[in-house]
């Protein structure tokens, strides 16, 4: 077979044979996209369509190409997309209205060179419509010496994309031009092995199910510059695609930057002309068939139908096509369980299928057959009822399912940790009712919902041709009223730098007892409240418009911070926030400041003490930071909360110290910017929930019923404790942490309680005057302290006078004003099966009650806790 043609690129005559999916639309269109267009959108998770971008729909194809303005990001790593296609679907296929492209570059990357500047509408309707782009020649830094003017068509009956692009030198003197293309198919997308290197491009994401192609005009070479694990998605924003033929002799050798291709030597006056198509499907076979169309490789289509041994027919099926044991062809079985291969002609095939909890099968195809009915094996699989006990009636909400093999099976894996409702070994649901397939043995099911819940355990077998049932009942174990648990940092992929789909984020939140989530998607506000509200979870889970600020470019971790709730304007770059900038102190400013000052609650995100708040140039000189002081309500300590106590041991000394270590420092300078805990997930699994803040609410902590301005108001005041399961109270004089209470006679009255499920214990309660651990205020199970209990939630209590002046094991002296914070531990690690195998131990930490000891305010000691404050060459850990 011509090597030229073994990509099995199928005839046109296959097309017809498609199945249609969505009304056709009479005659193609463009338009610039208005608020009343919002419905006309492509679907799929990644579609990032504002008003001034343009839509373009025929009867096979909706697509979207970034707008003109002077600032046009898709998403904080989808960057300059003026001119750029940024939404891409198949229309007329079922399943195929589903975009997962973040952006094809068709005259380079906002990396090397600036994006379109101007657009124009050629052909608004009819059989063909025109779009066109102009990017003008730039000289100096960041420009491009030629001049290049894209257009994009789209006719009716074509189910690809037209894209022509003509590069100009408009000057008197030869011009170097980097000439290519770049696609940001991001992440989980991979280079399938069905392709043909040489002239047709596929990027295919099996899990999201969409897959996206590029061929030239008249078969011209392509070349893809990807990395050697064939993961489209790298630091230099993508993957680029050079055209080998384009470079002259004599261009010369050396690229124009490291991100680009050897250089094309342009004459003055002279125009290189790049014509290619691209191509939406929802797998790789989709695209080459279409590819068959633009190149007129004559090759057989096999028609396939994919039953089980009772006729019924099997959709989502993967069956791979192999000739001499190479993979030529592949994709997966539509709802009705059918699917076209692109095979060579006159040649027998080996078809593989397989799903999960079936056997896989192989089937032989004659070299003549133009049809063929696979039959796979029954189906084993698992159906789960789960509901929640309440006064003796059951209700269904959302649950986590740990799935473990037992006696000698192993793990079942679903899926990458960005997969919505089953990732890894783990199934989460918003109402307690799946099903999921498994290969037959013996498993083991971990059933709960956060750790207010309990943790049910069931065993079970499944076997091909059955599918086992497991009815369970969580019920409430922890009381917390008046406290919910908020998780303000996590990421969808709104953010771009995370793939988790927000259905199954918001699933997965709530499934692991999460009762507020405000969306903080980096530079873009959002919230999940639609989400919540298509899942039916508004009694479990509430949201609110929110961002993560993240200056890019800019200081790495010390330029991050959260605010909520925001002012939201659906449809407009970044939801209407405020621009980014690289100074900290101008960033946060302009988060606290936006909608004319409106009430908000503002945090910084996962800081380096040192370098934001004490040493701003790093020269190891004290100098104040970047300013950012007076308008932070609090900081991230996160998963550091459980190095808070090995920090601060007498043994310690090590010179760079924890997060949470600095924190206490900084208060006891007088900085009253309380502590959060966050999980700043940014895959899916069991980082969803893993770490969170107890906010107190007055009235009704009913998610269905909390106001967002109120926990705001509450998180501002410092009414929260962080915490990675237990839940911690603390009243000084019936005060809440973050308050400020009176003690003139020296006595203060600390009340503490720890309740924990049933899988997490603790056996440390510490108490910290003024950040230092009090010896009299520390109580350990080891060392039979009185308070523990054992036979039930509450692990332990203590209600009794604390003297804030007395000599000895007192670390304040009389009079002296103090802030107390309350810290419990555990010694064994981990929290038990639901929440993984982590090896931090149970931790909370409250914020500190500042007690005032002679009426007149409060005072800060300037206790340095033994340790210089920081400089710059300190350091700190950052997260993203």
């Amino acid at each position: 077979m011509n090597t030229r043609k073994r990509i099995g690129v199928i005839a046109v005559a296959a097309l017809a044979g498609i199945v249609a999916g969505p009304a056709a639309v009479r005659a193609a269109e463009i338009v610039q996209i208005e608020a009343k267009h919002k419905s006309l959108l492509p679907g799929g998770k990644e579609v990032d369509a504002i008003i001034g971008d343009y839509l373009l729909r025929s009867d096979k194809i909706t697509l979207v190409v970034g707008g003109t303005p002077a600032f046009r990001d898709a998403n904080v790593n989808t960057q300059q997309v003026q001119g750029a296609v940024i939404d891409l679907v198949r229309r007329d296929l079922p399943g195929g209205n589903n975009d997962l492209l973040s952006a094809y570059y068709p005259h380079g990357h906002f990396l090397d060179a600036p994006g379109a500047t101007r657009a124009e509408i050629v052909n608004a309707s009819g059989a063909a419509v025109v779009l066109r782009f102009f990017r003008p020649a730039r000289k100096g830094l960041g420009g491009d010496p030629v001049e290049a003017v894209t257009e994009y068509t789209l006719r009716d009956g074509e189910p690809y994309v037209r894209i022509k692009t003509m590069y100009t030198n408009p000057g008197s003197e030869p011009a170097q031009a980097a000439i290519y293309d770049k696609i940001r198919a991001d992440t989980l997308f991979r280079v399938p092995p069905a392709g043909d290197a040489d002239r047709l491009l596929i990027y295919d994401e099996p899990w999201h199910h969409a897959a996206y192609g590029v061929v030239r005009a008249g078969g011209a070479p392509l070349q893809s510059y990807a990395n050697p694990a064939r993961v489209t998605y790298n630091e230099k924003g993508g993957n680029r695609l050079d055209f080998p033929d384009l470079r002259k002799p004599g261009s010369g050798d050396v690229p124009l930057s490291p991100s680009l291709p050897k250089p094309t030597l342009i004459a003055p006056g002279e125009s290189i002309t790049v014509e290619r198509f691209l191509i939406p499907g929802r797998h790789s076979a989709d695209v080459q068939i279409v590819a068959a169309q633009i190149l007129g490789d004559v090759c057989r289509s096999l028609d396939l139908h994919v039953a089980d041994a009772a006729g019924k027919a099997v959709g989502g099926a993967t069956v791979r096509a192999a000739v001499d044991g190479k993979i030529i062809s592949e994709g997966f079985t539509d709802p009705e369980a059918r699917l076209t291969l692109c095979l060579p002609p006159a040649t027998p095939v080996t078809l593989t299928v397989e799903q999960r909890g079936r056997a896989k099968q192989t089937h032989a195809v004659a070299a003549n057959a133009a049809t063929a009915m696979l039959t796979v094996g029954s189906l084993a699989a698992v159906a789960f009822d789960i509901g929640e006990e309440r006064k003796g009636s059951r209700i269904h909400g959302p649950v986590k399912v740990v799935i473990n093999g037992v006696d000698g099976t192993p793990d079942p894996n679903f899926g990458p940790d960005a997969l919505a409702f089953q990732a890894g070994n783990l199934c989460f649901s918003p109402n307690g009712q799946f099903s999921v397939a498994l290969p037959p043995g013996s498993y083991e099911a971990i059933i709960g919902r956060g750790v207010e819940l309990s943790v049910e355990t069931r065993r079970f077998t499944v076997e091909y041709g059955k599918t086992t049932s497991i009815s369970a009942a969580v019920r409430r174990v922890l009381q917390t009223p008046n406290w919910v648990m908020v998780d303000f940092h996590n990421h969808t992929t709104n953010s771009n730098d995370s793939i988790a789909d927000p259905m199954g984020r918001v699933t997965g939140i709530a499934a692991s007892g999460i009762e507020f989530a405000p969306a903080t998607e980096h530079n873009r506000i959002t919230s999940f409240a639609p989400y919540i509200q298509q899942l039916n979870l508004s009694e479990f889970i509430a949201s609110a418009p929110s961002v993560e600020f993240s200056g890019r470019p800019g200081p790495g971790n010390i330029n991050h911070q959260n605010g909520f709730p925001l002012r939201m304007t659906e449809m407009t770059q970044d939801g209407g926030a405020p621009r980014r900038d690289k100074d900290p102190k101008i960033q946060i400013g302009r988060l606290y400041d936006y909608d004319d000052g409106a009430e908000k609650f503002v945090q910084q995100n996962h800081p380096d003490i040192p370098w934001l708040y004490y040493d701003k140039d790093r020269d190891n000189t004290p100098d104040g930071g970047f300013g950012t002081r007076r308008y932070t309500h609090a900081i991230e300590l996160n998963r550091d909360i459980a190095n808070l106590l090995p920090s601060l041991a007498p043994d310690n000394k090590n010179e760079r110290r924890p997060r949470s270590f600095y924190w206490l420092q900084m208060l006891n300078q007088g900085d009253r910017i309380y502590a959060v805990a966050n999980s700043d997930a940014h895959v899916t699994a069991h980082n969803n929930g893993s770490i969170f803040t107890y906010v107190h609410v007055p009235g009704s902590d009913a998610p269905a019923r909390l106001d967002p301005l109120i926990v705001a108001r509450e998180m501002k005041m410092g009414h929260m404790v962080l915490s990675n399961g237990p839940y911690l109270s603390v009243q000084v004089n019936d005060s809440l942490p973050g308050d400020t209470v009176s003690a003139k006679e020296g006595l203060v009255r600390l009340r503490i309680s720890v309740e924990c499920a049933p899988a997490i214990d603790i056996d440390r309660v510490q108490v910290l005057i003024n950040g230092k651990p009090d010896r009299a205020l520390n109580w350990t199970r080891e060392g039979e302290s009185k308070g523990f209990e054992t036979a039930s939630v509450r692990r332990f209590t203590y209600d009794g006078s604390v003297p804030l002046a007395q000599g000895g094991t007192r670390h304040v002296p009389l009079a002296q004003d103090a802030h107390l914070i309350v810290v419990v531990t555990g010694a064994k690690k981990g929290l038990g099966a639901l929440f993984g195998k982590s090896d931090i131990p149970p931790t909370a930490i409250s914020n500190p009650v500042f007690v005032d000891s002679d009426g007149n305010g409060f005072t800060p000691n300037k206790d340095t806790l033994g340790v210089p404050l920081p400089t710059g060459s300190a350091g700190g850990d950052g997260e993203g």
